[in-house]
């Protein structure tokens, strides 16, 4: 791994993790942590290859939002969007507007006008509760 790749990568597990450490709960053991850093930290090196990646290619690539200021339905964009979570609840209480995007979706755009957008991976949104 190289220099920066490895200080990138480890700066941004350890601020996920501080992020993250005050949401475990008091039993957690060490063995645990342990593996949950690991984890964070090998979801940022593949983050920091992924991003390598895309800035060689000559496609162009874009992760796509959602405003957080404005109201969205997850039915006018199920083409780009996954529910993965109910806001304060389960899924039998999920409505159809968007509460957030947890990742925004990876979009790969056409070199040419005349070819559509290909969405690589849809955003993952937490859908408010009714």
């Amino acid at each position: 791994m190289s220099g920066i790749e490895e200080r990138d990568s480890t700066s941004a597990s350890n601020y996920i993790y501080a992020i993250l450490a005050p949401l475990l709960s008091n039993h957690t053991r060490p063995s645990d942590e342990d593996a949950l850093r690991a984890g964070i930290l090998e979801l940022c090196k593949d983050a920091f290859k992924l991003r390598m990646l895309m800035r060689k290619s000559k496609n162009r690539y874009l992760v796509q939002t959602i405003d957080p200021h404005m109201t969205v339905l997850h039915s006018a964009c199920e083409s780009t969007t996954c529910p993965v979570w109910v806001e304060g609840g389960n899924n039998s209480e999920k409505s159809d507007e968007i509460a957030y995007v947890v990742f925004g979706a990876l979009v790969k755009q056409p070199q040419t006008a005349d070819q559509p957008e290909k969405v690589l991976e849809k955003a993952q949104v937490v859908l408010k509760r009714k």
